[in-house]
């Protein structure tokens, strides 16, 4: 590692692909830009990151050092999943709107666990920004979450999304 900080810590992060850049190159990511415009895959790629933060938290002795990640992860996958069903294209982070939108979508009300999940990240990140920033210093509580629950619940969620998806 010695020898690759003085090259590391001056030069930028997002560079031109190198030359004989293959498929034997696991150390990094060749960034083409190939999700943008398609949603689903970016849905998808949150979705494989909670998966991973999830089992990472898991494995450690200190699972609640994962956890505005973890958390910020699962309502931005949420998030991306119900602008995709309810065709939302305007700018927000507000849930029960985009839930609101899959619901006009689809002329059919989201009942019973499914909406109950949906609504409890609303109601602890109106904004979208709580997960991210910490910003709402106003309310004070004290929740637990199963993270075991937690990720076979997104791992539901996801699954009954993607199957409406691909139906479309």
């Amino acid at each position: 590692m010695i020898y690759y900080e003085p090259l590391y810590f001056n030069s930028k992060i997002f560079q031109e692909p190198p030359n004989g850049l293959d498929e034997t190159w696991k150390h990094g990511i060749l960034f083409c830009g190939a999700k943008v415009g398609d949603r689903l895959a970016v849905a998808r790629a949150y979705k494989l990151a909670v998966d991973t933060m999830i089992d990472a938290a898991l494995e450690s002795n200190e699972a609640h050092e994962f956890d505005y990640p973890i958390f910020f992860l699962c309502r931005h996958t949420l998030e991306l999943y119900l602008k995709i069903l309810g065709k939302v294209d305007e700018w927000t982070h507000d849930l029960e709107s985009c839930l609101r939108k899959v619901e006009n979508e689809y002329n059919q009300q989201i009942k019973g666990m499914v909406r109950v999940w949906i609504e409890e990240f609303s109601e602890i990140d109106k904004g979208g920004s709580t997960f991210r920033y910490d910003s709402d210093t106003s309310q004070y509580v004290e929740l637990w979450v199963d993270l075991h629950q937690l990720k076979a619940v997104m791992g539901e969620l996801c699954r009954l999304f993607e199957a409406v998806i691909l139906k479309l």
